[in-house]
């Protein structure tokens, strides 16, 4: 239940910055999470999680959580544990450039209810670096909300 009331808290958050951010019609369609973990293409660590991040539109990895949105800014916690294309990223930041990310807020059945798209991120800040857990800091130039 606390993590449905952080989720849903988040979410009022983030849409009350609506002003700072552009909604798009024509963002390009994207594979749910229900269908990306029925698949098998990614597992929740432990239990239900509410976070999904997606590289340039691929779902990636659950986020522990989500916190400290502004205009140009976000920070996630995620686990560290099988090689993603995160810890590509993290690895030679300069080398490796998505062009953006997303994090989807999932209902209790894994279904997107609402997509944040962050355009050209750049990992500003890892904390710790070599633990269990990351906190990672990601600069972007504009976000979109669907």
């Amino acid at each position: 239940m606390t993590t449905l009331i952080a989720a849903g808290a988040l979410s009022a958050g983030l849409l009350g910055i609506g002003s700072t951010a552009t909604a798009s019609a024509s963002t390009p369609p994207h594979t749910s999470a229900h269908q990306a973990i029925t698949q098998g293409l990614i597992k929740p660590p432990y239990d239900i999680n509410n976070f999904l991040l997606g590289v340039a539109g691929a779902p990636t990895e659950y986020l522990e959580q989500v916190d400290s949105l502004t205009e140009h800014q976000v920070r996630i916690t995620r686990r560290t544990g099988p090689h993603t294309i995160v810890d590509t990223w993290l690895k030679d930041p300069s080398r490796f450039r998505p062009a953006y990310l997303t994090i989807d807020l999932l209902d209790v059945e894994g279904n997107s209810v609402t997509r944040y798209q962050f355009n050209y991120p750049q990992i500003t800040k890892v904390a710790p670096p070599d633990r269990s857990i990351q906190t990672l800091t990601i600069a972007f130039d504009r976000m979109i909300i669907s």
